[in-house]
């Protein structure tokens, strides 16, 4: 499959139910900074969509990437109880 917006859109008629697509908005996002997103086709936008999750900061702000990466390392989240070498209660 060739990697352009309309090939995309083609494929997803086929995938994606009409009532959650955008036909306002037919381009396809390969990358986003800022108030900017890159289409497949190599065209920039600015989003003036405003959407809830990227209206404040923009999108890919490296602080809050930063962030998130430290937030979601893994971790240990069990209770000391797993690891006892005790018997807690028998049947």
């Amino acid at each position: 499959m060739k990697k352009t917006n309309a090939s995309f859109i083609e494929f997803d008629q086929g995938l994606i139910a009409k009532c959650t697509r955008a036909p306002y908005f037919p381009i396809v996002a390969k990358a986003a900074q800022g108030i900017y997103v890159e289409d497949m086709d190599g065209k920039k936008y600015i989003d003036m969509i405003s959407s809830a999750c990227v209206m404040n900061t923009g999108y890919n702000h490296q602080s809050i990437v930063n962030a998130a990466k430290k937030d979601s390392r893994p971790q240990n989240r069990g209770s000391n109880n797993q690891f006892s070498k005790f018997l807690l209660f028998s049947f």
